[in-house]
């Protein structure tokens, strides 16, 4: 938690793996597959729905 503490307090912006908007209080983190590697990503939970539901589609549930 003191990570996030670091960074938050530095006032640096750290973006979503999806969208790209700055993430706020509201976020989690994901294992995504992402330009072909796997990698900890974090997003907001309205990207991580999205995300859900296209692969759902795909998968034609």
């Amino acid at each position: 938690m003191s990570l996030l503490k670091d960074i938050f307090g530095r006032k640096k912006q750290i973006k979503c793996a999806v969208c790209g908007e700055a993430i706020q209080n509201d976020f989690k983190t994901k294992y995504l597959k992402l330009n072909g590697c796997f990698g900890l990503h974090m997003l907001h939970y309205e990207c991580d729905k999205k995300i859900n539901n296209l692969e759902k589609s795909i998968k034609g549930e």
